[in-house]
């Protein structure tokens, strides 16, 4: 379950939070305090549309995939604030590379050739990919293929970015003072 706002910070407590599309849709987009948002309903509309993307592909190709193409998205940033007009939303979208390699090659596996800045434009979606790779033993490092390695890197990296907050005001990249943890993001769960 997803706690709520804190009401000084207007973030999440620090925290990954899993939960279905339809609880992050409650929670982000239909919840009373959004009512008067001119944004969050038209984000999340593009968000179910650069998905549905995913999942066409995943129907089409179904007898070839081994597993899911994509089985959960991490949304942190200002839409996953109390913020009432964020100006977009961030993603990092776990992708089954097994799968990914699957469709290599095939009509519409160019979506993941697509640039961030064309699918912001269009969705309104800053998004970023993280290729799953299984690891059975996480603590034999030197054990570990270069791909699964690179996933663990990214996963851990992914995890303590989207609990960071700019100061106040800065635009600039991180700090020293804005690496620690001080909000939480999302998982969005796909069953």
């Amino acid at each position: 379950m997803m706690p709520t706002f804190d009401v000084g910070t207007g973030h999440l407590p620090v925290g990954r939070y899993s939960c279905s599309p339809d609880e992050a849709r409650a929670a982000l987009v239909d919840d009373p305090r959004f009512k008067n948002s001119q944004t969050r309903a038209d984000i999340w509309s593009n968000f179910e549309r650069y998905l549905a993307l995913f999942f066409a592909l995943e129907d089409k190709y179904a007898e070839d995939l081994p597993v899911p193409l994509l089985d959960r998205v991490w949304l942190g940033g200002s839409y996953v604030s109390a913020k009432l007009d964020p100006r977009n939303m961030d993603a990092t979208l776990h992708i089954n590379q097994a799968a990914k390699d699957a469709i290599k090659g095939r009509p519409g596996a160019g979506i993941f050739a697509r640039s961030r800045d064309s699918v912001l434009e269009e969705f309104k979606l800053s998004r970023l990919f993280l290729n799953y790779e299984p690891v059975v033993h996480v603590f034999r490092l030197n054990e570990l293929e270069e791909s699964q390695r690179n996933y663990l890197a990214g996963r851990g990296a992914w995890d303590d970015w989207w609990q960071r907050c700019r100061a106040d005001g800065e635009r600039e990249g991180p700090t020293l003072e804005t690496c620690p943890p001080r909000r939480g993001y999302l998982e969005v769960v796909f069953e």
